[in-house]
């Protein structure tokens, strides 16, 4: 049976471990409060307590007595309520609450509840157990209720039991049992009707169905020719044939063809379809080269129960299955009723994690069970086993049975053979029949594995059931709880013993899907291991609460490796140079129809007859021509249609001004003229630009896309790499697709493409220094590259021009950071830094705490604020805290939200003692030497305030639909940053807040992504129609930095993201959810580049909003691999694990104790390193004396041997400052080598001293 418990026994005998499922989440433990509020006659004296398994030998048998949780209350006709929170509990997993209890002077006669389960739904109280279902007869009774059928969330967050004393007080209630299992128990008392008859199975009729692609929804959409649908299937290169029983013909098909772009599609259902009496929709289907990312893969289309079109997801993509096989998905459809009223429709999406994504949908339908699976569906099986270069390995004690971790699994066709080959892995059954060794959940726990000294192994294959319970967490994306990719909850380590003794430490990669980590379910996994050294032992480590695992058999691999890509060994990245080009002059000669640049980088052919095109482009520093064939220099969309190449008319070309001008006309379009400007204005670099002439007399819609490519830099495309600088930048070389918006998402101003190993790069650019919208795109393909700037679609009135700015287009040697270092050096010229805050600069563990909400620091009953305890709270356990940032201090019921601006009510009033005690508490802190600072809405504006009534819906910002946009679900609407009077009521607002709590920073919320849906379409407030978000934005910060200013010098401003680097000069820094992004981005290495490009902007890492960090200890790491500050929020002991906690402590004491490294003006990215895989990044302080270099392994296994080589002058000395020992270093003259030990997903620093530098 499995269950997830609330009281359960962990550690039992081997006899009774037999008989008892091994999984259990066990709260019998630290976590149970009182709730002396929540009823109206408290008892000063209740008491919970807890034993674990007691044992006593009476002189004839050893008696135990299982764990118990007791709850007392000893006063007569007095009570008390205790909570626990249910981290990690899925209804859908657990459905049935089950006691096991014993109760002796219990108020039976009440209707309040014993047991409150907590769904969300604050309309009703949800009290699956009442006091009157109790017997207070002093014995043992069980009884048991499906929650699931009464719970409209499925997954509830808090569970309360309650104790109410007859007159004879000493109330006691004991439990043996609270817990949620899948079984329902043998001989429970049912509490609550008996649930109905299941439904037959009702399919969903899928053939017929007319699929509409929906590119417009999405941001990401692949272009016209990448995807496709089809009624029938396509054939995917899979282990599985066509014709075997697995493989049903499908009813529906959806491809992508460009990685990382995605497509979405609908279908509106014949009639709308009734989920009222099922309890889930089953959808067959198999996938491949899926992404995770994306909002959904099967979603619900309909109305809600309010009324409006709205959606509910069915399979969400970190639960789908990308690997070729049929696979059936269950989704719950009780969340589904609570979003869809009805349900008229499907839609399907396709993000492409690589060419050739696919989905292919067989059949859904409606049911009241959960499918079973076949083994096939997760391995190929065949009955025998050969092991000729194989030899099986012992297993630790199996004490849990094989038969009930199969039912749980709802796993079938398990081979009753001795010995059975899994994944073309043979496995040896036999070592203990019926039984296997496993972990537990709630506790976690390890599986050894000894390896016999006579085998040096290549390879250790497992064969792996793994059970993953409840809702995956937030930070990784939430949903269901399906697999395991982070080192931070699942984790092999391979000790070896030769001459001393070794541990590695590694992710497996899975056989069947060729990914790195475990599933839900069966898998066959590999580990590479190392042949020339005595490997001693392989141990499982399970770190998650949610997760149990059997190990079923292990094999070694006694012949060459099968698998060398378990090792994730990746090649260095080495830049090889081409030979310095002679010196020679910039020529163009223009003849033979087509004009010549040519310098001593290149050489480029510009056709001056057909449509705008670079025919020819020569590397001749490295001897490559980058082109196979003409290429697009631009590329025109009119009202909504791309104009063909064949529709570009030549109407002329003119020498001037060191370049060429080519003038068009478009076919079709009278009076429309398009003029692009080619020059070369520097060595190696192309520049373009545009003007677009509409002299006929009707306006018309237009967007010019300036671009170059396919191409090649180099013979091998594995060669050929890339640097995306988007949020979270992309650093790889694998296929990609991305356009972004230039905005808080794309905030630099370059692109770069680069083959090390070739010596030939070449980068795009542009120096606009006015903030006007376009996208940059990078494309990499099986075609080849693709650069380009698509400058936004704007209306071109009658008699009207538009200038669209330059895009460069620059060769380099091929070094990674070429485009950097030139976007840097127009930055320092052009937009020169504020001068920059170093106590804002020194900030590194930034502090969100609440007045009011979550973690409140005020308390309303006895009128005190106590923003000390958050001092103190940090210290303790994050180790220090260097600002603190009060979110809701501008909340005042019953309005909201108010902030107390200009004309607005005041929030003091929410406060005994108002301004004076909110102002001295905030010294009492500041004098501390901790800044401090406010939260304030930058969009937000509640409307039932005073400015709200006033001036709300003059001010408030339009959508495209023509529709004012508010903040879902409440009151609080979206006003234009356009607006100017909002621009004014702002810095005044601003200002006050500085001089009345005299705070250390300021912070606009929501300000710095400057998104799309925040542009404004109104033609009322003075802006073009739709607005610029960038551009407004920035216009308000800067209002509000002057305001600022004037009020007190050196208060910080910070926005929710980083800006586009020219509305960024006007603030001190920003929060960014860049590590958050990467985590979802095809890259190398987790990279903030504009925490290098902007080194004077603080940038205060997001790793989840609103959520727990929970267990991503690696995301703290990489904010360190970074050199940033980390935003954090969440009671620190209920948010985050014990060893992300740790994580925190020890990056913060690094982090300030080389601030004057870390603060540096010059960090250096992507230092090149001597082991790939491994990352370095530079922070030289700026007096010279030391530098810090953070390391980032990004292979999923232990790198060991060195990695870097530096400067080495008189004197100098190294530090291990991660390990906080010396770093071993092996000195060479002028020059060391520095040699390290890292783990899987983990970081170092090494501080390098220079005592002997001025």
């Amino acid at each position: 049976m499995l269950s997830l418990m609330i009281l359960a026994a962990l550690t039992v005998c081997a006899a009774d471990a037999a008989d008892r499922a091994p999984d259990a989440f066990d709260l019998n433990r630290p976590g149970w409060s009182r709730q002396p509020t929540w009823l109206a006659n408290p008892a000063s004296n209740s008491e919970v307590s807890g034993t674990g398994w007691t044992s006593s030998f009476d002189g004839k048998a050893l008696r135990t007595t299982p764990p118990s949780l007791t709850f007392t209350v000893d006063q007569p006709h007095k009570g008390m309520k205790f909570s626990t929170p249910m981290k990690g509990l899925s209804l859908r997993d657990f459905p049935f609450l089950v006691l096991h209890y014993r109760a002796r002077n219990i108020d039976t006669t009440s209707r309040d509840y014993a047991v409150y389960v907590d769904d969300g739904d604050a309309s009703r109280q949800l009290a699956p157990v009442r006091l009157c279902d109790l017997h207070a007869d002093d014995h043992w009774h069980t009884l048991a209720v499906d929650v699931s059928r009464l719970s409209k969330s499925n997954e509830p967050r808090l569970l309360a039991v309650q104790v109410q004393a007859t007159e004879a007080g000493k109330a006691l209630l004991e439990f043996r049992r609270l817990e949620f299992s899948d079984i329902w128990p043998e001989g429970a008392t049912r509490v609550g009707p008996a649930p109905p008859p299941p439904a037959p199975d009702r399919p969903v009729p899928l053939p017929g169905l007319k699929w509409t692609a929906q590119p417009s929804w999405l941001a990401n959409p692949a272009t016209g020719g990448a995807h496709e649908f089809a009624p029938g299937h396509f054939p995917l290169a899979t282990s599985q044939t066509e014709t075997s029983p697995a493989a049903p013909a499908s009813a529906a098909a959806f491809r992508v063809r460009q990685p990382g772009a995605g497509m979405k599609w609908s279908a509106n259902l014949d009639a709308p379809l009734d989920i009222s009496a099922h309890r889930y929709l089953h959808i067959r289907y198999r996938a491949i080269n899926l992404s995770a990312r994306g909002d959904y893969t099967v979603c619900a289309l309909g109305t809600g129960p309010t009324g409006g079109s709205t959606s509910a997801a069915l399979l969400w993509p970190a639960d789908t299955r990308s690997d070729g096989r049929w696979h059936v998905a269950a989704a719950d459809l009780a969340p589904v009723r609570a979003k869809l009223a009805r349900v008229t429709g499907l839609a399907c999406q396709v993000q492409a994690a690589a060419p050739d994504a696919r989905l292919e949908i067989a059949d859904i339908r409606l049911s009241d069970h959960l499918p079973r699976q076949q083994v096939e569906e997760f391995c190929d099986l065949a009955a025998e086993a050969k092991w000729e270069g194989f030899a099986p390995l012992p297993l630790p004690l199996q004490t849990a049975p094989l038969k009930g971790w199969l039912a749980r699994l709802r796993l079938d066709n398990w081979p009753a053979a001795r010995a059975a080959t899994f994944q073309s892995i043979p496995f040896d059954l036999s070592g203990s029949p019926g039984r296997v060794a496993a972990t537990s959940l709630c506790t976690g726990g390890q599986i050894d594995v000894n390896v016999s000294s006579d085998l040096r192994p290549s390879e250790v294959y497992l064969l792996l059931l793994a059970r993953l319970a409840g809702p995956e967490e937030d930070v990784f994306g939430g949903g269901t709880f399906t697999r395991i990719r982070d080192v931070d909850r699942f984790r092999i380590e391979l000790t070896y013993m030769d001459d001393e003794k070794a541990l590695d430490e590694c992710l497996p990669l899975n056989l069947a899907d060729g990914e790195f980590g475990i599933r839900n379910g069966l898998q066959v996994l590999v580990v590479s291991t190392d042949p020339k050294r005595r490997l001693f032992s392989v141990r499982l480590i399970d770190r998650s609460d949610q997760t149990a695992l059997a190990l079923v058999a292990a094999t070694a691999r006694t012949g060459p490796p099968l698998h060398p890509q378990a090792a994730d060994e990746m090649p260095a990245l080495v830049h090889k140079p081409p030979p310095p080009p002679p010196r020679e002059p910039g020529l163009l000669h223009v003849a033979d129809a087509q004009a010549v640049f040519r310098d001593e980088w290149m050489e480029a052919a510009l056709p001056l007859t057909g449509p705008p095109q670079l025919a020819r482009l020569r590397h001749l520093p490295a001897g490559r021509d980058l082109l196979d064939k003409p290429s697009d220099l631009a590329r025109l969309s009119l009202d909504g249609r791309a104009i063909a190449a064949e529709d570009w008319l030549a109407a002329g070309h003119e020498q001037r001004d060191g370049g060429v001008l080519r003038t068009f006309r478009i076919r079709g379009r009278e009076g429309l003229t398009v003029g692009l400007f080619v020059r070369s204005n520097s060595p190696g670099r192309l520049a373009v630009s545009g003007r677009l002439t509409n002299a006929g007399a009707t306006p018309c819609r237009t967007a010019l896309t300036v671009g170059l490519g396919p191409y090649r830099l180099a013979g091998r495309r594995e060669d050929e790499h890339y640097l995306f600088p988007k949020r979270g930048a992309a650093f790889d070389n694998r296929p990609c697709s991305y356009r972004n918006r230039y905005c808080g998402t794309f905030p630099l101003q370059f692109v770069d493409t680069f083959a090390p190993a070739c010596g030939c790069g070449l980068f795009l650019r542009t120096a606009g220094l006015e903030l006007e919208p376009r996208h940059y795109l990078l494309e990499k393909s099986d075609a080849g590259l693709r650069l380009a700037v698509e400058h936004a679609e704007t209306t071109l009135a009658p008699g009207a021009n538009r200038d669209c700015p330059e895009v460069m287009f620059e060769l380099s040697d091929g070094h990674w950071r070429r485009g950097l270092d030139a976007y840097t050096a127009w930055r320092r010229q052009a937009l020169p830094a504020r001068p920059p805050k170093q106590w804002f600069r020194e900030v590194f563990n930034f502090r969100q705490r609440f007045l009011h909400g979550l973690d409140p620091l005020y308390d309303p009953a006895a009128g005190k604020l106590n923003l000390q305890s958050a001092v103190d709270e940090a210290r303790e356990e994050f180790g220090g805290i260097d600002y603190l940032h009060l979110f809701d201090w501008g909340y005042l019921p019953p309005y909201g939200r108010i902030y107390g601006r200009q004309g607005d009510l005041s929030p003091y009033d929410a406060i005994r003692g108002g301004l004076p005690a909110l102002r001295r508490a905030i010294a009492a802190v500041r004098a501390q030497k901790v800044p401090v600072g406010l939260y304030i809405e930058g969009y937000l504006l509640e409307e039932k305030g005073q400015l709200g009534r006033e001036h709300g819906k003059q001010w408030q910002l339009i959508g495209s639909d023509g529709k004012g946009r508010y903040w879902p679900g409440c009151s609080e609407m979206y006003v234009c940053a356009g607006v100017e009077p909002w621009r004014a009521v702002q810095a005044a607002t601003y200002a006050a807040k500085v001089r009345e709590l005299d705070v250390d920073g300021m912070y606009l919320d929501q300000f710095g992504f400057a998104g799309s849906y925040v542009d404004c379409w109104s033609d009322r407030h003075g802006h073009g129609v739709p607005s610029f978000a960038a551009a407004c934005e920035r216009d308000c910060t800067r209002r509000v930095r002057e305001a600022i200013d004037k009020a007190k010098p050196d208060v910080a401003l910070y926005t929710e993201e980083t800006p586009a680097d020219l509305a960024s000069v006007f603030q001190d820094g920003s929060f960014t959810y860049a590590m958050n992004e990467s985590r979802r981005t095809l890259t190398r290495v987790p990279l903030n580049l504009t925490r290098f490009a902007l080194p004077h902007f603080k940038t205060i890492e997001i790793l989840v909003c609103d959520k727990p960090t929970a267990s991503w200890a690696t995301g703290v790491k990489w904010v360190f691999f970074n050199g940033e500050a980390i935003w954090l929020e969440g009671p620190a002991r209920e948010w985050f694990e014990p060893h992300t906690l740790e994580a925190i402590r020890r990056c913060h004491a690094i982090l300030r104790r080389h601030r004057d490294a870390f603060t540096c003006s010059q960090p250096v990215p992507l230092v090149r390193t001597l082991a790939g895989g491994v990352f370095v990044n530079a922070f030289p302080a700026d007096d010279g004396r030391k530098t810090v270099y953070t390391f980032y392994n990004s292979r999923r296994r232990t790198f060991r041997g060195d990695v870097l080589a530096v400067d080495w002058p008189e004197g100098a000395t190294a530090h291990d400052a991660w390990n906080d020992r010396p770093a071993r270093v092996r000195v060479g003259g002028r020059r060391a080598t520095l040699s390290l030990e890292i783990g899987p997903h983990d970081v170092g620093c090494v501080v390098v001293n220079s005592p002997g530098r001025p």
